[in-house]
Formats: C-alpha cells, sequence, structure tokens
C-alpha cells in the first residue's frame, strides 16, 4: 500500500501539521520523503485488556441465615459491617470502573455514545485493529518510531485511520503533555471525536472518548495534583477545572490542553476529555442507561451497520453537512448539471473507510424516512458519483483536491439498499484506486454536492 503523491498530498488533510511535532521527537533531522501518521498508538492488541472491575465491592459474606427456625429473619442490622471501607477514600475506586464495554468496532461504540451528541457528528478509528491486520507492533514511545522503516510500516498500516483528530493532534509528540497529565496518544487503541476536524481546524467544541491501556491511578494523581476537582455524576466520578468551554492560565501546567481537557473521566481502559460539563456528564449517563444511547437511534445505528466493519467513520446529520458553514465547499452556490435527476431527502449520513483482500474501500451510506427512497434514488446517485465536479472548487485552485475526486480515487462504484426500521438505507461503495483519499474527506470538506435533492 503504497503513499504516491495523491495520498500524500491528502494526508495534509488528516493532519500533517500535527504529525510534524512526531517526526521532531523521533530524529533530528526529518525525512523529507516519508509521510508520517499521527502516533496516537494502540497497546499491544486491538482489544484493550479488560481492567479489573474496581474490587469486587466487598459483598459481605452471606450471613448464616439462622437456623430454619421461624420466619424471624435475621436482624439486617446486626450484620457485619466490612463494607465501609474504612474513611472511604475518595478517588480511585468509583473513578477507576470501566465503561461498560470496551472494545469491538464501531457498532458496539454507538452503545457507549449518548444519542444528545448525534449533532455534533462523530470520528470514529480503530487503530489498534488496523495495526493488527498489518502484522505491524505498536509503538509504545515516540523512540520506536525513529528507525525510518518502521515508521513507513506503521504509516501504510494506519491508512486513513481516523482518531479524535482534533484533541490527539494537539498533543501527539509532546513530552510535556506525558509529564503533565500522565498519558500519551500511543496508549490510545481507539477513539470517537465529537466535532473536531481532520484538517487541524480550530474547535473549541469537540471532545473525545478514548480506549487504550492507561494508567489510570497515574493519571488521577497528576490531574488532583493540578487541582482538579472531583465530583460525582452517573455513579462515577470525573475531574473539573475551570469554567465550561474556558481556557484557564495558559501559563499554569495544565494550561497546554487549552480547554481541551476541563472536565476528565479516567478509567484504566477508557478516558473521556471535553471542555465542558455535558459532555462528560451524558457519556456517563448512557452509561448508567439514565439516558439513550445512540444505539437506540434508528438512523445513526442503521448506517453504522451498513458500513460494514469499518477501521475509521464518520457519522453525521443532513444538517450538519448541509446547512453548515464549511471550510471549503460551497454547497449553496453549486450549480448541478442538467442531466441530474433529483434525490429524495434524506437525514443521516455515514461513511466508513476499511481494507480486505482486495484493497482499500469506503463506502457512504445515507437513511431516508421513506422507506421506498433508497431503491428510488440508487441510480441516480451513482451516475451523479461518477465524474462528480468537486464543489471544493477553491481548495482545488490551491492544489490540495482534485477536480473529479470520485473519478480519481475509485475502481468501481456499487449501490446497495436495505429496508430499516422506519425507513431505507441506500449504500455506494467505492473500490479505492492504490493512491486515493477516503470519502472521510469528502465529508470533512462538505464535498457532498452530489447529494443535493
Amino acid at each position: 500500500m503504497g503513499l504516491g503523491k495523491t495520498r500524500s498530498q491528502a494526508l495534509g488533510l488528516v493532519g500533517a501539521a500535527m504529525l510534524a511535532l512526531v517526526l521532531a521527537a523521533c530524529e533530528r533531522t526529518p525525512d523529507p520523503t516519508s509521510t508520517p501518521a499521527p502516533t496516537f498508538t494502540p497497546a499491544p492488541t486491538a482489544t484493550p485488556v479488560p481492567t479489573p472491575t474496581a474490587a469486587p465491592t466487598a459483598t459481605p459474606a452471606p450471613t448464616p441465615t439462622a437456623a430454619p427456625t421461624a420466619t424471624t429473619a435475621p436482624p439486617a442490622t446486626a450484620a457485619p459491617t466490612p463494607t465501609p471501607a474504612p474513611t472511604a477514600i475518595r478517588g480511585p475506586e468509583p473513578t477507576s470502573a470501566p465503561p461498560p464495554e470496551t472494545g469491538g468496532g464501531l457498532v458496539e461504540k454507538l452503545s457507549l455514545i449518548p444519542a444528545t451528541l448525534k449533532d455534533k457528528g462523530l470520528w470514529y478509528g480503530d487503530l489498534g485493529r488496523a495495526l493488527e491486520m498489518a502484522g505491524v507492533q505498536p509503538p509504545r514511545s515516540r523512540e520506536d518510531l525513529a528507525d525510518r522503516d518502521a515508521r513507513d510500516a506503521y504509516n501504510d498500516a494506519r491508512g486513513w485511520v481516523v482518531l479524535a483528530p482534533d484533541f490527539l493532534g494537539s498533543f501527539i509528540g509532546q513530552e510535556e503533555w506525558e509529564e503533565v497529565f500522565g498519558f500519551n496518544g500511543l496508549e490510545v487503541t481507539a477513539a470517537v471525536g465529537f466535532g473536531g476536524t481532520i484538517l487541524g481546524l480550530s474547535t473549541p467544541s469537540s471532545a473525545a472518548y478514548l480506549e487504550g491501556d492507561f494508567d489510570g491511578a497515574a493519571i488521577r494523581q497528576k490531574l488532583r495534583d493540578l487541582g482538579y476537582e472531583e465530583i460525582e455524576a452517573s455513579g462515577r466520578t470525573y475531574f473539573s477545572m475551570n469554567d465550561d468551554n474556558s481556557w484557564g492560565s495558559l501559563m499554569s501546567p495544565g494550561g497546554i490542553a487549552t480547554g481541551s481537557m476541563n472536565r476528565v473521566y479516567v478509567s484504566d481502559t477508557a478516558l473521556i476529555v471535553a471542555p465542558a460539563t455535558a459532555y462528560v456528564t451524558d457519556v456517563l449517563a448512557a452509561w448508567a442507561d439514565e439516558a439513550p444511547s445512540l444505539a437506540d437511534d434508528a438512523a445513526v445505528s442503521g448506517v453504522a451497520r451498513a458500513l460494514g466493519d469499518p477501521l475509521s467513520a464518520a457519522l453525521f446529520t443532513r444538517e450538519e453537512l448541509l446547512h453548515s458553514e464549511d471550510p471549503f465547499a460551497d454547497l449553496a452556490q453549486y450549480e448541478k448539471p442538467a442531466e441530474w435527476g433529483t434525490l429524495h431527502e434524506w437525514s443521516d449520513l455515514g461513511a466508513g473507510y476499511g481494507r480486505g483482500e482486495e484493497g482499500e474501500w469506503w463506502i457512504i451510506s445515507i437513511f431516508y424516512a421513506d422507506p421506498d427512497a433508497a431503491d428510488a434514488d440508487a441510480e441516480e446517485l451513482i451516475n451523479r458519483m461518477w465524474g462528480y465536479d468537486t464543489a471544493a472548487a477553491e481548495f482545488v485552485e490551491q492544489g490540495g483536491w482534485m477536480q473529479n475526486p470520485i473519478d480519481q480515487w475509485c475502481r468501481d462504484l456499487t449501490a446497495d439498499t436495505q429496508a430499516h426500521e422506519g425507513g431505507s438505507i441506500l449504500s455506494v461503495r467505492c473500490e479505492m484506486k492504490e493512491d486515493a483519499a477516503t470519502a472521510l474527506h469528502l465529508v470533512e470538506a462538505r464535498d457532498l454536492a452530489f447529494l443535493l435533492p
């Protein structure tokens, strides 16, 4: 899987700026020919080792039920009282509880993500599985990527996997980050980013759920040393510093986080990092079954399943994709070709990237409330996508994009339709050419004019 000129240019969209930090830490003279990928790498296995669930909360040994005599149950209050740990020490016990389940793919992750975050847009990536599929040993330190051959193998294995980019890109390669907060992106195996951008644009409202092999006790102690307050929510403890969405003092040790770690949940297998309270408390509420998750959303769960088993994916609503202010594409001004017909109105979109024996692929899936719309639109959408003239005209002029991206990225396009709860789903799959970018880039640049009505 080579990284040719086209792919190297597109890598700039995935985070070339933040990759420079890694190279600087890996070798004194950066190698201009290699195209490094972000070093947010996993622990040796794709599925993080489950953490011992706190201490099994010493369930007091069942008090011997007096003799079979009588209905006089043994005095409830007289039971032995080993349970209240001596002067209950705050912190590790409630904080170290892992999420209900870790590991698994995109569909499994939906049960961990609250429905309230749907409108933010989600970026999913499973780097651990991508490296495992390629037989590449995950690096455990910056020094592991200093060797050019090891770095090139890592870059190729990673492919187009996107991991909570706006958060991880802010500290990858910084030794100071690990010294201050007790963890590094190299420990991350999989992630879901809420909001954020693979173009490296400033999105202070973004947050992330990270899975990996973390030293939870060390991280908690670092946060306490920084002055974080410990707060209970939905049966777990999270850490809080500063007001919602504030940056705090850039002169303080924690100032390097620039607000991205105002709220932090910590266990040995998962972290939640966020600029504001609702991100963390909503996630914890979903874990405690106190609020619905995205697994309960028919449209989101439908398009996620239609993506197959992607290594990386994006899930967005129609409103966020077609009506938000975007970085490059001007969809409002896009002139549809006269030969185009019409598409029915869809509500949710998923874009996924993966690889198999025949090479790399990507899929775009859209959900309709109309049960007949997917079948009606399949031929029209395929015809639109072949030869599609990009809506990101300004970016094309800057030399970073392609005039006909789909035609230049795909060997073949195929459509598939399926009925789904409350509607229907239309999916288009691209078998990628060797040097090509993915639908994740089209989603990020909002270059989706082929999906206009």
